[in-house]
């Protein structure tokens, strides 16, 4: 992605990792050594106000660290080892009285940000190359190899075309779209097997065989939304994750989630999350990715775009507010 935005006119310092290509001016974007951007991070640099559109300077200094679904607006400046995180607003369900009340975590005096303290883990250029053109073969490879179900359906209609069969092929594709989504469902889950079985929460290096395995299973997990779309919002999508490796309790629910590695979900009895909310993910820093597990309890609601970055978790009959982030234990 550091190529992709220099290419575009922004200076890029060394070492960067950009998980985002939400950029709206690339030339007035200025980034250091050593950054760390989170994924769907939104580097604006520009708004429309009365009328008029308002353009701004984006400047991030040196082993700065911006977490997942951020945004930064006109004239952002952060400085050397700035961190930005999103804000906590979790609460309980109190069933007894009918109420919500915040959490412990709510009450407290929110920790300070600060970025985390680690030795950069650099890689020669040879090494980056390399990197790069085995995620551009392999990207496009695995994009091929997701749209063979779909590819092999346009090839039926092609023949039935050619051969006069026309009206015969719309009455059976209507009849098979059922089984083409349950083909195709375990289509992406036997990738997903072959790509990376089980992820194990760690610390790895960034550039290694086993970021780009999990960086293709993760852009998988991504490609399905748009792939299985009638499947999400569904009561199906909890048994298909359950096939995919979470852990997910009975009667819970699922919309459009993000970002998300089903192996280190587990999610409780009746739990429930909301269209585009972010479960999990990855955390890139000084050359290295981490990975951690998040458990959501029972009875339990993960809002509209809120956040459970790597790590974090709900306990039982807790509500993660809309547009708002939890608490990682320290």
């Amino acid at each position: 992605m550091s190529v992709y935005y220099r290419l575009m006119g922004a200076k890029i310092g060394r070492h960067c990792a950009l998980d985002t290509a939400l950029c709206a001016i690339f030339d007035l974007v200025t980034i250091g050594d050593d950054t760390s951007i989170g994924a769907d991070t939104q580097l604006l640099g520009c708004r429309i106000e009365n009328g008029h559109l308002i353009i701004g300077r984006i400047d991030i200094g040196s082993r700065c660290f911006i977490g997942l679904h951020s945004a930064l607006g006109l004239d952002v400046r952060h400085g050397r080892r700035r961190s930005a995180r999103r804000p906590i607003a979790a609460a309980r369900w109190d069933q007894h009285r009918g109420t919500v009340r915040p959490t412990a975590a709510r009450r407290r005096r929110p920790p300070r940000c600060r970025c985390p303290r680690a030795r950069p883990c650099a890689a020669s250029v040879e090494q980056q190359t390399l990197f790069v053109v085995l995620g551009i073969v392999t990207g496009y490879g695995l994009a091929l190899a997701s749209a063979l179900p779909a590819i092999g359906v346009l090839l039926l209609w092609r023949t039935a075309f050619n051969s006069g069969w026309l009206a015969l092929m719309i009455v059976i594709s209507a009849a098979a779209v059922p089984l083409f989504v349950v083909v195709t469902c375990l289509w992406i889950a036997m990738l997903k097997a072959i790509l990376l079985h089980r992820t194990e929460p760690g610390i790895y290096p960034l550039y290694s065989f086993y970021y780009l395995r999990h960086w293709l299973a993760y852009g998988l997990m991504r490609a399905s939304r748009a792939l299985l779309l009638p499947v999400y919002t569904t009561l199906y999508l909890p048994a298909w994750m359950r096939l995919l490796g979470a852990k997910i309790g009975a009667h819970a629910e699922m919309s459009t989630v993000f970002c998300f590695t089903p192996e280190l979900l587990a999610a409780g009895d009746g739990s429930f999350f909301a269209d585009g909310c972010y479960l999990g993910g990855r955390r890139t820093y000084a050359g290295r990715f981490a990975l951690a597990p998040n458990r959501v309890g029972e009875r339990s609601f993960v809002g509209n775009s809120a956040i459970l970055p790597p790590g974090a978790g709900l306990g039982d009959n807790c509500l993660l507010g809309v547009l708002s982030g939890a608490a990682v234990a320290p």
